[in-house]
This record gives structure tokens, C-alpha cells and sequence, in this order.
């Protein structure tokens, strides 16, 4: 259930995030200094993303309770975003291959998350609908059970066989420092400030042309091809926030993760209206009436997301990522 080579899940950072109205402060992925080379600095984030992939893996792959899926995931897609947001870093050939592995990962990964976000905003669902949706949805909850259990043993499965130990195997060796005589493509040796920077603002404006053709009609693609962009742009900030001021990146970390919720709860949606339309059991009343809710908050949250992105795009919001584009420019 996927509309391109980044899967469309819904469980991104958004659910969780969702479900807490109350945010952390800003914390750096790792600690970078403006006399790193770019690719010391891009190996420095790749091998802490490389650290929460090795601390996840035993609790996805046994099937244990709590985060694990969820962090997994969001380690590989930073790992994937890093190796093709700063391209000319490492080698063409290794950073595309690696890509490519990291890609299958996320892929397999997808279904089952969507699936555990899906069965965890039931609860949600019943209280929203009452009385009208009750023990008659229970035929469609066991087969959304079912699917997860299928989609939880391919990731076991995926997770012990050989394609899986041999990309961590080579990702660990790549990753270690290479020889001073190894040939280095133009960019790794640039200053990593200034690889921020250019990074940086480009993801920006790719956030703020597109968002700005939307509307609540949008095609469905549209709206995920946006939720990546923010996601590549919250990335960048997060693996460089160090080089800058902490104060203007976390103001500018919580205003894309303020819309980004928005967008989340878009892609949620949307997933979950795809499993409705791939049920095939009894049409009770109460799965009607979910068809029906999801439709309907489908609309109400795209239009929330409209407005949403009306501020990050006005002044008292620009207020926030403008300091770090401004901060950026004397970077560049």
C-alpha cells in the first residue's frame, strides 16, 4: 500500500507525536562543529542512526511491546533521507546502492506499522461513534489482526535473512573511517556548515512551493509527496541543529512538526480508508458508519492542514524557520 518508492505509512512520527500535546525540547541528533569535513559529519550521523537501528531490531524482530517498530522505522528513513538529501558526500554507486537496501527495509516495515496504528485508533473510532459501532466491527478488526500478524512475521523474517545481515554488515564497514589515500567524491571534504545550508534551504523552499499549490480537492499523492518534504526538511534540521543557534532551530523544529502532525493524521486516514476498501467480510452497519467517519474526518483534517500551513507560511510563523534561513545565508 504504497503510492511510490517511500512508502506511505501511517505510522510515521505523527502518531506518536499526536498522541501527546506536550513536546520535548530540541535535541540535536549528534554534536557536530563547523570544522567537521561533510563527509566526517555525515558519517557521524550515520553511525548514531546506525546505534538506534542496533537497539530496535531484537524488539521488532521478537515482537515485543512498546516503540520498537516505530523507532526502527524512523531510523531507517533518516538513514535513507541523509544518504539522498546530501548527495556528492560518498561515492555515486555506494550511496545509491545503499539507498536502494535501506528502501527495501522501510518497505518491509511499512504494512505492519500501518496495521498497529490502525488497530490502536479503534479505540478512538468506538468512542467517536458510540453505540453505532460496537461488536459488529469485530469480523474487521480479526482481519486487521490477522494482517498484522503476517505483516509482524515477514519482518521477522526479513530481519534474520541474509539480505538484511549483509547490508548492516557492509553499512558498519563503510561507515568506519576511510584511508587518506581513498579517493573522496568533491563534496566530502566541503565544510559541513556550508553543506547545511544549501541542504537546508533548498528542502525549505521544496516545502514551500509545493504546499503552496494545495487544496482541500488535492489528489491524495500530493498531500504525502508534502508530508515527505517536511519530513526531509525536520530531518536536515535535526542532524545539523548543533551548527546553529538552539533557540531559532527548535522554534523552527516545533512549527514543522506542529504541521506536520496535520499531514500525518492525512496519510493515517487515508491508509486506514485503503484496509476498509480491502476488507471483504460481512458489510455491517458499524463498518459502514467507520467508512463514513473516515471519509468525513478525511475532508475535516485537510482542511485543518489548509489552515495550518496559512500560518507557516505567515509572518508570526515564518518567525521561526526565518532565523535559520537567515542564519544559513552567512553559512553558505
Amino acid at each position: 500500500m504504497s503510492e511510490d518508492a517511500e512508502p506511505a505509512s501511517a505510522g510515521g512520527e505523527e502518531a506518536v507525536a499526536a498522541g501527546s500535546a506536550v513536546r520535548g525540547p530540541f535535541v540535536p541528533l549528534v554534536e557536530l562543529t563547523t570544522t567537521m569535513s561533510a563527509e566526517t559529519a555525515l558519517r557521524t550521523i550515520h553511525r548514531k542512526l546506525l546505534d538506534r537501528i542496533h537497539e530496535n531490531v531484537d524488539g521488532v524482530e521478537q515482537r515485543l511491546v512498546g516503540e520498537y517498530l516505530h523507532d526502527f522505522r524512523v531510523a531507517v528513513r533518516r538513514t535513507r533521507t541523509a544518504l539522498r538529501q546530501l548527495k556528492g558526500v560518498y561515492p555515486k554507486k555506494t550511496a545509491s546502492r545503499f539507498s536502494a537496501e535501506f528502501g527495501w527495509l522501510s518497505k518491509l516495515t511499512s504494512p505492519a506499522r500501518d496495521l498497529e496504528v490502525y488497530l490502536d485508533s479503534l479505540a478512538e473510532y468506538r468512542e467517536a461513534l458510540g453505540n453505532r459501532i460496537g461488536d459488529p466491527l469485530d469480523p474487521f478488526v480479526a482481519f486487521l489482526r490477522e494482517h498484522e500478524d503476517r505483516e509482524r512475521s515477514a519482518c521477522s523474517v526479513g530481519l534474520r535473512s541474509q539480505r538484511y545481515r549483509t547490508l548492516v554488515t557492509e553499512w558498519e564497514s563503510f561507515l568506519r573511517p576511510p584511508a587518506d589515500e581513498d579517493p573522496r567524491p568533491g563534496r566530502a571534504s566541503r565544510p559541513v556548515d556550508k553543506l547545511a545550508a544549501k541542504s537546508i534551504r533548498r528542502a525549505y523552499r521544496r516545502v514551500v512551493k509545493r504546499g503552496s499549490t494545495l487544496a482541500v480537492s488535492s489528489p491524495a499523492p500530493a498531500f504525502h509527496k508534502l508530508r515527505l518534504d517536511f519530513k526531509k526538511l525536520r530531518y536536515l534540521l535535526e542532524f545539523f541543529g548543533s551548527l546553529f543557534e538552539q533557540a531559532h532551530v527548535e522554534d523552527a523544529v516545533n512549527t514543522l512538526r506542529r504541521t506536520q502532525d496535520s499531514l500525518g493524521k492525512i496519510n493515517d486516514l487515508r491508509v486506514q480508508a485503503e484496509w476498509l476498501r480491502a476488507y471483504s467480510g460481512p458489510a455491517t452497519d458499524a463498518v459502514s458508519y467507520l467508512e463514513s467517519y473516515i471519509r468525513d474526518q478525511q475532508r475535516g483534517e485537510r482542511e485543518i492542514f489548509l489552515d495550518d500551513f496559512d500560518l507557516f507560511l505567515a509572518a508570526d510563523s515564518d518567525g521561526a524557520i526565518d532565523p535559520v534561513i537567515r542564519c544559513l545565508t552567512t553559512a553558505d
